[in-house]
C-alpha cells in the first residue's frame, strides 16, 4: 500500500492529545450527607455498575482515537496498485503557434484544443499521472508528471496561443523523448498540423479546428533611395479558395500616409510599392482592414533605415559576382584590401582564417578546417530552410555545383542545402558572425538572379541593425533576439512590460519574444526600435495542412508490451468509518450524560 498525500499523516498527532485530555478529565466530587443508610442501595448499584462505567469510558476514548486514525488515513489517500485497461501516464502536447489563434466556429482553434485537453484530464483514470506541455517554435514542459488534476487544470487555463510560427520538429522530438523514457505513457498531440504517426504507436493525434479562408501580409520591406525617400514593398496573399478584396493602410507612427484597395484571386498574391517621403518618423505599419480567420498576419511593422555608411573590405582573389552584389547595397562602402583591419564587414574571397576575428564576415569558401572529402562535381537544386535571412530571397528554383562537403562548427545554422550537404550556413563563434558559401558561385544560378543581393542585404541589415544600432531590426517572434552591446539593456515589449538584460560575452539575449510588434531596446541613453512580424505562410495558410518536416523526425520507440497499471484508492471507506466512529462516540456520550436514578424510580 502507498499514499498519495503522505503529509496528511501529520493529523495523527491529535491522538496523544485526546489521551491527555482523558487522563485530566474531571473526577466525581466527594460530599457529606446527613444519613448514610439512605444511600446504601445507590452505593451497592454503583459498585455493581463500576466495571461497565469504566468500560464505557474507555470505549469512548477508543472511538475517538479510531475516528482520528481513520480520518487522517483518509486524508493521506492510500491506494493499492492494480491492473488497468488504460495507461496511467498521460502526456498532453498542445500546439500554441500563431495558427491556433485562428477562428474555428464560435471560438479559436486553441480554445478547441484546451477543451479537448480539459476533457482528457477530467476523464483520466483515478490516480493517473498527467504531464502538460506546449510546442510552437520550441517545446516547453509546463507541468511535469503529477496526480494533482486541479494543478493540471489550473496550468491549462493559464496557457495561451502565441504569435509564433511553429516548428514541427520541436513537438515531435518531445513526444519521442517521452515515449522512449516512459514505457507506459500515452501521448496526446493537440493542434492543427497532423504529424505522421506510425501504426501501433502510443501517440494519438487530436485535430483542433477546421480549414478556413485567410488573407495575410507576407512581406514588408523598406529601403533608402539616393534622394532620401523610402521605397516600401508590401506583399499580400490570399490563402483561400475564393477571390477576396481587402483594404490596405500604411501608417507612419500611427498617421495614415497611404491606402490601397486590393483584389486577390483564389490563392493569388499581390505586391505593392509605395514611396514614403524622406522626412517623418521611422516606424511604419502595414494593416489589412476587415476580418478573417487569423488576425495576427493582418498587421506588420518595419523600421525605416537611417542614413549610414558601413565600411567593408574585400580580401583575397577577386570574385566579381560577390563584390558587385555587396557594393550595390545602399550605405555600404566596399574597398579592396589585403587586410581586414578597420572594416565593419569583411568579404573573404579566398582562404579565410579560422577562428575568425571578431566582426561580421562573408566567406565565399569554407575554411580548410571544416572540409571533409573532395568537391562534388554534380549539380544540386538548392533546398532553402526557414530563416529570417532568407525572407523574400528566391532560392528554391536555383541550381548549384562544386559543393564542398563540410563539418560545420557547433551552433551553426544551415540556411540552404544541396542534397544532403550544407550549401549556405550562418556561423556564430564568440563575437564573430559569418555567412558561409560551400559551393562555387561561378558554377551556380545564384549570381544570375536577384537572390544574391537580397541575401547580402538581409545579412548586412540583420548584423548591422539596418542603421538602427546593434540590433536585428526585423527579427522573428519566438527566436532569441540578440543585442550586440556590452552595456546592460532594457527591452520594452509591445504590451508595455520592460525587461532588464545583462550582457554576456558582448551580447544580451531576449530568449523567447512571443509577441509581434515594436520592441524598444535601450542601452544607456540610446534607444533602438525593433520590429517583430509573423509573416510565415505555414501559419497563414489555414486551408491546408502544413508541409512535411524538412528533416527526418526522431524515430519513435516500438509499442510497449508491459501491462498498464492503475491504482485502487479506498480513502472513501476510511472516511465513512471515521464518521461512523464519531457518531457512535456521540451516542454513547449522550447516554452517559443522562441523570442517574435508583432502580424502580420513575421520573
Amino acid at each position: 500500500m502507498s499514499l498519495l498525500q503522505p503529509a496528511a499523516l501529520a493529523w495523527l498527532a491529535i491522538m496523544p492529545v485526546l489521551v491527555v485530555l482523558w487522563l485530566t478529565r474531571r473526577r466525581r466530587p466527594e460530599a457529606r450527607v446527613s444519613a448514610g443508610f439512605l444511600w446504601e442501595q445507590a452505593c451497592r448499584e454503583a459498585r455493581v455498575d463500576s466495571f461497565s462505567r469504566r468500560l464505557q469510558a474507555n470505549l469512548l476514548l477508543l472511538l475517538q482515537l479510531l475516528a482520528a486514525l481513520t480520518l487522517a488515513l483518509a486524508l493521506a489517500r492510500p491506494f493499492l496498485p492494480m491492473a488497468s485497461a488504460s495507461g496511467t501516464e498521460l502526456a498532453l502536447l498542445i500546439d500554441t503557434s500563431a495558427s491556433m489563434g485562428a477562428l474555428s466556429g464560435g471560438s479559436t482553434r486553441f480554445e478547441v484544443a484546451r477543451a479537448q485537453a480539459r476533457r482528457l484530464i477530467q476523464e483520466a483514470p483515478a490516480g493517473a499521472q498527467i504531464l502538460l506541455a506546449s510546442h510552437d517554435r520550441t517545446a516547453r514542459v509546463l507541468l511535469p508528471f503529477t496526480r494533482d488534476r486541479s494543478a493540471a487544470l489550473r496550468t491549462l487555463e493559464k496557457l495561451q496561443a502565441r504569435e509564433v510560427a511553429a516548428d514541427g520538429r520541436a513537438g515531435w522530438t518531445l513526444a519521442a523523448s517521452l515515449l522512449a523514457s516512459q514505457p507506459e505513457v500515452q501521448v496526446f498531440v493537440l493542434g492543427d498540423s497532423p504529424p505522421q504517426i506510425p501504426a501501433g504507436s502510443r501517440m494519438t493525434w487530436i485535430e483542433c479546428g477546421q480549414p478556413a479562408a485567410n488573407v495575410g501580409l507576407v512581406a514588408l520591406r523598406a529601403a533608402r533611395a539616393a534622394d532620401g525617400s523610402f521605397p516600401l514593398l508590401v506583399g499580400v496573399r490570399n490563402y483561400g479558395t475564393q477571390p477576396e478584396q481587402r483594404d490596405l493602410e500604411i501608417r507612419r507612427d500611427g498617421v495614415l500616409v497611404a491606402a490601397r484597395r486590393i483584389g486577390l484571386p483564389a490563392g493569388g498574391r499581390e505586391t505593392l510599392r509605395v514611396r514614403l517621403p524622406a522626412s517623418g518618423p521611422d516606424l511604419v505599419e502595414a494593416r489589412l482592414l476587415g476580418s478573417d480567420a487569423l488576425a495576427t498576419d493582418d498587421r506588420a511593422w518595419t523600421v525605416l533605415p537611417v542614413k549610414t555608411t558601413l565600411p567593408a573590405r574585400a580580401v583575397g582573389p577577386r570574385n566579381l559576382f560577390a563584390e558587385r552584389a555587396l557594393a550595390a547595397l545602399p550605405g555600404l562602402a566596399l574597398t579592396r584590401s589585403a587586410s581586414p583591419q578597420g572594416a565593419s564587414l569583411v568579404l573573404w574571397q579566398g582562404e579565410a582564417p579560422w577562428p575568425l576575428p571578431p566582426g561580421v564576415h562573408i566567406l565565399i569558401h569554407p575554411p580548410d578546417a571544416w572540409k571533409r572529402g573532395e568537391i562534388l562535381s554534380q549539380s544540386f537544386a538548392l533546398q532553402p530552410e526557414s530563416s529570417p535571412l532568407l525572407h523574400a530571397v528566391p532560392l528554391a528554383d536555383l541550381a548549384v555545383a562544386g559543393v564542398q562537403p563540410v563539418h560545420l562548427p557547433p551552433g551553426s545554422q544551415v540556411l540552404a542545402r544541396a542534397g544532403d550537404h550544407p550549401a549556405l550556413a550562418l556561423v556564430r563563434q564568440g563575437q564573430a558572425t559569418a555567412l558561409v558559401f560551400t559551393f562555387d558561385l561561378y558554377r551556380s544560378d545564384l549570381p544570375l538572379s536577384p537572390a544574391l543581393p537580397l541575401l547580402f542585404a538581409n545579412f548586412v541589415e540583420a548584423e548591422s541593425g539596418g542603421g538602427q544600432g546593434p540590433v536585428d531590426s526585423e527579427s522573428v517572434p519566438g527566436r532569441p533576439l540578440e543585442i550586440r552591446t556590452a552595456e546592460p539593456v532594457w527591452v520594452q515589449l509591445p504590451d508595455g512590460e520592460t525587461i532588464r538584460l545583462e550582457p554576456e560575452g558582448g551580447r544580451s539575449v531576449l530568449p523567447d519574444p512571443g509577441l509581434t510588434g515594436i520592441y524598444r531596446v535601450r542601452a544607456g541613453n540610446r534607444v533602438w526600435p525593433v520590429a517583430l512580424n509573423m509573416l510565415d505562410p505555414r501559419e497563414s495558410d489555414l486551408a491546408s495542412a502544413r508541409p512535411a518536416l524538412s528533416e527526418d523526425p526522431p524515430a519513435l520507440p516500438p509499442p510497449g508490451s508491459s501491462q498498464p497499471t492503475g491504482v485502487a484508492e479506498f480513502w472513501p471507506w476510511l472516511a465513512v468509518a471515521g464518521l461512523l466512529a464519531l457518531l457512535a462516540e456521540w451516542l454513547m456520550d449522550q447516554r452517559a450524560r443522562r441523570p442517574w436514578r435508583p432502580r424502580g424510580e420513575t421520573p
